[in-house]
């Protein structure tokens, strides 16, 4: 079977225009060998200048979050564009839970659709990142790291509009209560904390319906980076910032980025109205907190 394996191989040499060392030489001569066959192939290119190592936490923040851009094209424009979501006007209610990545937003969105259910209601999930047409794309897209944060916010937004067409909205029409595990605001949050014109953002989302209700669950950020190792055992590339070379470091840039992007959820609290909850409670306490909010809306109506 190997000798098969290894014609195969040698097939390729040819075609494919392998080149073929000894592997039976010692392992640091054979490392040097390859060095040499690669610095003839890099010649005279020349890399990009590492970025600087971060001399200690005890000057964070270090990377301080833009603030919101305008594209200002006359004396006029002086006001930050703000962003309007017109009343869905439908039968159902659209109830968001917003946070960061690992402010416990997916667990409470469960609970309360959970209970919601034993109350008779009939319920609808929605979240980022959820529609067949979009969604394999952006994990792709992020895998490969080449896509800049413009076109990765225009794949997030498809993402949503498929996801609102032909989830939401029927979902709204016919009565049912949708719980959207986070909204446009994460994505708008994102892109802000990016350095995107929030202009461009305004127009790009002014097609999404103002929610009925937003929770936002606030968590510290050591605490959040705590839950990602629990969870995960590593921090993670995107949600740690990396792609914004804040630092080499990917605890220092998963700190100032999800500072950053706290500023950021907080300024769309201000401007939208968020009930804005700690989530650094127990679950329970948490999970009571949404259910009386939600209550009070549906008694509302």
């Amino acid at each position: 079977f190997q000798g098969l394996i290894k014609n195969e191989y040698d097939a390729m040499v040819e075609s494919d225009g392998l080149t073929v060392i000894d592997a039976t030489r010692g392992i640091h001569e054979q490392q040097n060998y390859v060095r040499g066959l690669v610095r003839d192939i890099l010649g005279d290119f020349q890399a990009r200048p590492q970025i600087a190592a971060s001399e200690s936490f005890a000057g964070r923040p270090k990377f301080t979050p833009t603030a919101p851009q305008v594209a200002r094209t006359s004396a006029d424009s002086s006001k930050l564009p703000t962003l309007t979501l017109q009343p869905h006007g439908l039968p159902g209610k659209l109830i968001v839970i917003e946070g960061p990545d690992y402010s416990g937003h997916a667990t409470q969105s469960k609970l309360l659709h959970d209970w919601l259910e034993v109350q008779g209601y009939a319920v609808a999930e929605a979240g980022i990142k959820r529609s067949k047409l979009m969604s394999q794309a952006i994990e792709e897209a992020k895998e490969e790291h080449v896509i800049g944060p413009r076109t990765m916010g225009v794949f997030y937004a498809t993402d949503f509009a498929d996801e609102l067409e032909n989830s939401i909205l029927k979902a709204l029409q016919a009565g049912f209560i949708v719980i959207a595990d986070r909204y446009v605001y994460t994505l708008i949050a994102r892109q802000l904390v990016r350095g995107a014109d929030l202009e461009w953002l305004a127009k790009l989302y002014e097609f999404a319906p103002a929610p009925d209700l937003v929770i936002q669950l606030s968590v510290p950020v050591e605490e959040l980076m705590r839950r990602c190792f629990r969870t995960y055992g590593e921090l993670l590339y995107w949600e740690s910032g990396m792609d914004l070379a804040i630092s080499p470091d990917l605890l220092d840039s998963m700190l100032q980025y999800q500072e950053g992007l706290a500023q950021h959820y907080n300024y769309l609290a201000g401007e939208h109205g968020f009930v804005t909850l700690n989530g650094d409670e127990t679950i329970e306490i948490i999970q009571a907190q949404i259910q009386t909010l939600v209550q009070s809306v549906l008694v509302e109506s």
